[in-house]
């Protein structure tokens, strides 16, 4: 099975929606925080958080999420 990934980091976006965002593929959010409607969302459209990096090493929050490739 092949797999996509989904980089998603808490840095601000401006002129979008998060849906926007989301069914774009783009790597970021507005809001400063993945909230439980986003990861919903994500869930939704296939994708499973398969890890999450706090920031304190890389400086910023990092989630990756991962679903079946079509």
């Amino acid at each position: 099975m092949k797999w996509e990934y989904k980089v998603i980091d808490n840095q601000a976006v401006s002129g979008s929606t998060n849906e926007e965002l989301i069914k774009g593929g783009s790597e970021s959010l507005i809001e400063s925080t993945l909230t439980k409607n986003k990861l919903n969302q994500l869930g939704n459209d296939g994708w499973e958080l398969v890890s999450y990096y706090d920031g304190s090493v890389a400086g910023k929050p990092v989630a990756i999420f991962k679903r079946p490739k079509n």
